[in-house]
């Protein structure tokens, strides 16, 4: 028969989704349940206490639980493997250092800006200005235009690379 792996939401009776309130609330109450003052002569009370305690210091706090859930998100790479493991992890670094320098495009941005009705219907001029840039622009809106592109606006390429593209979305207000 399968066990179920042991895992800090098993040990605390609580659901992969758990809010932070029915974590507390599991700890407190199993807390309680195995304190080794209540069990002074069961030292697996006191094994059980601690299995409790770390479990909810890792679920208690927001980045510790990130992280402790990305261990059971499927690998669909190599990579995602090395991006996992933080051991394998200087090992990439380390063969990163000797790979072939290759440029990368850079990765396209998406902007959404807030219209009025008319601009949407009719067409009109928007004034942008665009994140991480200080120059703003006037861009024209065709009436019934909700997504633009602008080439090479985006985020900078990497090791030369051209820039990605800038979408802009424009929404209703």
């Amino acid at each position: 028969m399968p066990t179920t792996p042991k895992t800090y939401y098993n040990v605390l009776g609580v659901a992969h989704n758990a809010t932070p309130q029915d974590i507390k609330k599991a700890y407190r109450r199993l807390a309680a349940e195995f304190h080794p003052d209540r069990h002074p002569d069961d030292p697996g009370f006191e094994a059980r206490f601690r299995e409790v305690g770390e479990a909810y210091e890792v679920l208690r706090d927001v980045r510790k639980r990130r992280r402790y859930d990305r261990q059971f998100e499927p690998i669909e790479s190599v990579l995602g493997f090395f991006q996992l493991n933080t051991e394998a992890q200087s090992v990439l670094d380390l063969l990163r250092e000797h790979a072939p320098v290759e440029s990368q495009r850079g990765a396209d941005v998406l902007m959404v800006v807030e219209v009025s009705s008319s601009i949407l219907e009719r067409g009109g001029m928007v004034s942008l200005t665009i994140p991480g840039k200080k120059e703003s622009f006037l861009l024209r809106v065709p009436p019934g235009e909700i997504l633009a592109r602008l080439p090479h606006l985006g985020a900078n390429g990497a090791k030369g690379g051209e820039s990605g593209d800038l979408w802009i979305k424009l929404v209703q207000k």
